[in-house]
């Protein structure tokens, strides 16, 4: 550990460049970017951005922030890990020594994956789709139904990173109770890839058919076929956890250093499975 650095910035160059050497670039960028955001809140509300100087009232911000962002548990947890290693890398031990305890996510059928596991899913290859549930899944907290009911319009891009967010529909009465989750640091360039795949279906499925109309769902399925059909997914959710979440989880299962070769995995599922 160099001891010549002190500002925010080196300091977590130093520690992804040493702590993630081994790790996959996509890994590593995941890790960038929750720290430089971290970074910036606490420059901009003038706490010192040296990770050595992070105090619990440091810490208290910070968590107090998340808790105001309504960020799922998984993720606070997530940014708790990634920034109490970073802060370990530093010799600074502030948040084991805080003890900090989001609680538990009680949704129903839901099955969490340990950090380990977690950063494998994000890691493993997938396709925009995969990629794309996932993301809102692990990192913004959305359920299997949630994503499926994604509008185009729900999702409010702005130059401004603060101000972007979705605007989600959950379980209520009549229309469902609303909600807004702010970005996660790589939900743009997630939404950017999957942007990109949705038009090329969409041009697919025009040069076959010009009469067919664009979903208003965000997510949609596409074959194709000799004839080649497309549609939101269904609203009960099933489709979409067959169709995306299952080979995600059997990435991972094949990724996992615990199970034989050959055999069922005992990993658990991470996403919110719809019964």
């Amino acid at each position: 550990m160099a001891k010549g650095n002190f500002s925010g910035l080196t300091c977590i160059k130093e520690h992804l460049d040493v702590t993630y050497r081994k790790n996959k670039k996509e890994t590593k960028d995941k890790y960038a970017a929750v720290l430089y955001n971290i970074n910036t809140l606490v420059r901009e509300n003038r706490y010192s951005d040296n990770p050595r100087e992070y105090d619990e009232e440091t810490i208290q911000f910070i968590v107090d922030y998340w808790n105001s962002q309504q960020l799922a548990v998984s993720t606070k947890d997530w940014y708790k890990h990634i920034l109490g290693r970073y802060l370990k890398y530093f010799k600074n031990e502030v948040i084991d020594q805080m003890g900090i305890d989001f609680g538990q996510d009680y949704r129903p059928n839901v099955n969490w994956l340990s950090e380990e596991e977690r950063d494998r899913l994000l890691a493993c290859e997938k396709t925009p789709i995969q990629e794309l549930v996932v993301h809102l899944e692990l990192c913004l907290g959305l359920r299997i139904i949630e994503v499926i009911r994604l509008r185009m319009i729900d999702i409010h891009m702005s130059d401004d990173p603060k101000k972007c967010f979705i605007s989600v529909r959950g379980k209520g009465k009549g229309d469902g109770k609303w909600r807004n989750i702010p970005f996660h640091p790589l939900t743009k360039d997630v939404l950017a890839r999957w942007y990109e795949e949705r038009n090329r279906m969409i041009t697919k499925m025009h040069a076959y058919d010009p009469t067919w109309r664009v979903p208003d769902e965000l997510v949609f399925w596409c074959h194709y076929d000799s004839k080649p059909a497309a549609a939101a997914y269904t609203d009960r959710g099933h489709s979409l956890d067959r169709a995306v979440m299952q080979s995600s989880r059997t990435a991972l299962d094949s990724t996992s250093p615990t199970t034989p070769s050959g055999g069922p995995s005992d990993v658990p599922h991470t996403v919110p499975e719809s019964r």
